[in-house]
């Protein structure tokens, strides 16, 4: 079994942290919480006026005070010439402490949820930068750089220390001597030692000089995941001024902006606004083509899908009410058809691609909106998507999830089934009924992506207190009883369950389920799913799921629970209860 994973550490500068933000947010917990960040990585809290708090206020909290930029980005994967840096400086693994995610002219950028964790000794402190994230992010970050970098058998490189020369050709000639770098580097430093500028020099080269200098952070725009739409300030001012959104949260605003003086006040201005609005901001500058590498990033996500629409396209929305189930094959779909294939089809796998949990397609006012749930957060894929390609996306998933097309009075559910990079992908389809502002009825649906290959956590790395862990397993261990798992949707109920299964010794015990859906694959058990068009119904497989003498039974029934369904269940749990009494 695998040994349950430490308590993060912490230095005695964020338990201080740790003890204004209970103050600040007038927080009481029935029992002694020693470690903030791990109990807000699996939990979140009410404070003062019924405020919910997530990790990512505590970490916002730890940026405030230390004015440090927030890392929001938890996919990024550390590239070769960063993995090749390490090695020369003899990085040594990590275990808790920073982490490298990115290089950038003569340094680095490491993350870590410490605004005071310890920087290792080979990196000069103006060679590097820290960046905060949450506990969560951490782990991924830290994960991904463990399973690419081998660290060297010799020993650890130390820089010097001391306050490294303020003129290029000094400080080029410093970081010669003393600040291991590829040939590609080293031509670049030398370069800028001999002509005493960076006019020859990359422009994050610089960048990276100029706001050492200045003590200022240095960043790069790949730290964002996306950037987030804001409430205080519209996207075209941020667009006019060459502005992005670094963080925002309901207390503070990070923002990060190209050092053009032409735009200067416009900037300040707009600091100004956000602070007359309660929030406490803070700027950093930016590398201008970093700024232009991500806008263009940004806009290439959204151009894919815009290019099958057309301003000029005229499609009947009542065509999606006559569409036959059999134009949706390659073979016979027309022109038109084949769009509203290909805008579904790259949907779905941009979903994929960035590990949402859920798609969510919406009828606005005047047009349709796509959203993705990344870790429990929704991100706007696509904001404007005219109704009538809308509809017929609608139409087409519904016809894909075997659902009634011409029924859009009803909530409806159903499954989707395709292959994506040679990975099995099914999802769950639901719709909604909703009318917009001119009374047409319209659906919004959501698909739930489940990976029939996901690989489910055990039960140390789901997010339970000890305590309760102890008990669940002491249940586990029990020959008879029963584990009765609730909650929303979303809440990790079939994650529990079968977290919970893996506990089990499957070679021993007889282990069946009866699901709806079955959203993976075990080894070891025996794995039915409920299908009502057949007669294959919630009550009928858990008689025969009786007689096949299980050991153990794992019940993840469709809800709500219909009269014979719930007769069913009521005289199961009767059996499990006459059991444990002989």
């Amino acid at each position: 079994m695998q040994e349950p994973e430490k308590q993060a550490p912490f230095t005695p500068e964020l338990q201080s942290l740790f003890d204004r933000f209970a103050r600040e947010f007038d927080l009481n917990f029935a029992e002694k919480v020693s470690n903030l960040f791990d109990f807000m990585s699996q939990n979140s809290l009410k404070g003062a006026d019924d405020q919910l708090l997530i990790e990512e206020d505590l970490t916002a909290f730890a940026a405030e005070a230390s004015e440090l930029p927030i890392c929001t980005n938890r996919n990024l994967q550390p590239s070769r010439s960063l993995l090749d840096r390490c090695f020369t400086l003899s990085f040594p693994q990590v275990s808790w402490g920073p982490v490298p995610v990115l290089d950038m002219g003569p340094g680095a950028i490491v993350a870590h949820y410490d605004p005071h964790a310890a920087i290792p000794t080979c990196f000069h402190q103006q060679n590097v930068q820290l960046v905060l994230c949450t506990l969560n992010t951490y782990r991924k970050l830290r994960d991904a750089f463990a399973e690419r970098y081998l660290p060297p058998s010799i020993e650890q490189f130390s820089a010097p220390a001391g306050e490294m020369p303020q003129s290029p050709t000094p400080w080029a000639a410093w970081q010669l001597e003393h600040n291991p770098a590829d040939e590609q580097g080293k031509a670049i430093l030398e370069a800028i030692r001999q002509t005493d500028s960076f006019e020859d020099a990359p422009p994050e080269w610089e960048y990276w000089f100029q706001n050492k200098i200045k003590k200022q952070p240095c960043i790069s725009l790949s730290i964002l995941e996306s950037q987030p739409e804001s409430k205080l300030v519209t996207a075209a001012t941020l667009k006019s001024i060459e502005t992005v959104i670094l963080f925002e949260n309901q207390r503070l605003l990070q923002l990060g902006y190209v050092l053009n003086w032409a735009h200067y006040n416009s900037v300040e201005a707009v600091v100004e606004q956000c602070s007359r609005q309660g929030r406490v901001v803070q700027t950093v500058t930016i590398v201008a083509q970093d700024y232009t590498r991500f806008v263009e990033e940004q806009i290439n996500r959204q151009i894919s899908l815009n290019s099958y629409i057309k301003k000029d396209d005229i499609a009947d929305e009542i065509m999606v009410d006559e569409i036959d189930p059999a134009q949706f094959t390659d073979e016979l779909l027309d022109k038109d058809d084949e769009k509203i294939k290909k805008m579904s089809e790259l949907i779905i796998f941009s979903a994929y691609k960035r590990t949402a949990s859920d798609i969510l397609i919406e009828p606005q006012a005047n047009d349709y909106r796509v959203r993705f749930t990344i870790d429990g957060m929704n991100t706007v894929f696509h904001a404007a998507i005219p109704k009538n390609y809308g509809i017929s996306i609608v139409a087409h998933l519904k016809v894909r999830a075997s659902m009634n097309i011409t029924e859009r009075r009803l909530p409806q559910d159903g499954k989707i089934t395709l292959t994506i990079k040679g990975k099995p992908v099914e999802m769950r389809a639901a719709t909604m009924p909703v009318r917009d502002s001119s009374s047409l009825q319209e659906e919004k649906m959501t698909l739930r992506l489940l990976s029939a290959t996901v690989t489910f956590p055990n039960l140390d790395r789901i997010g339970m207190r000890q305590d309760h862990l102890r008990l669940i397993r002491k249940s586990l261990s029990m020959a008879n009883g029963i584990v009765i798992v609730t909650g929303p949707t979303g809440s990790g109920k079939t994650t529990t369950l079968y977290a919970a299964i893996q506990e089990l010794d499957r070679e021993r015990l007889n282990v069946v389920s009866l699901e709806d859906p079955i959203e993976s694959y075990i080894n070891g058990i025996t794995q039915t799913q409920i299908n009502d068009q057949i007669g294959l119904t919630f009550a009928r497989g858990l008689r025969a799921v009786l007689r096949q003498g299980p050991h153990t039974q794992l019940l993840n029934p469709p809800y709500p629970l219909n009269a014979q369904q719930d007769r069913a269940l009521r005289m199961f749990r009767a059996k499990i209860v006459a059991c444990r009494e002989l």
